[in-house]
């Protein structure tokens, strides 16, 4: 990336890959997190993005939240 930024923010950042290209996407978004840390957030229907997550934000059909500590450090 040119700049670093402060947040990223992906949508559905794995949707249609098969599951050897969604772990090297994820391995890719990690490393660069570690190089480059920032707030990373992800808007998905997939959970192997939650590897590389602290916090999962589950949102149902009913617009209710639900926080879930999921990778603390």
């Amino acid at each position: 990336m040119y700049r670093m930024p402060a947040l990223l923010i992906y949508d559905e950042p794995t949707a249609s890959l098969d599951a050897n290209m969604e772990q090297a996407i994820i391995k890719a978004i990690d490393e660069y997190l570690n190089e480059y840390p920032c707030i990373f957030i992800a808007i998905t229907h997939r959970d192997a993005i939650l590897q590389i997550c602290d916090y999962e934000l589950h949102l149902d059909s009913l617009g209710k939240t639900k926080l879930i500590n999921i990778n603390i450090k």
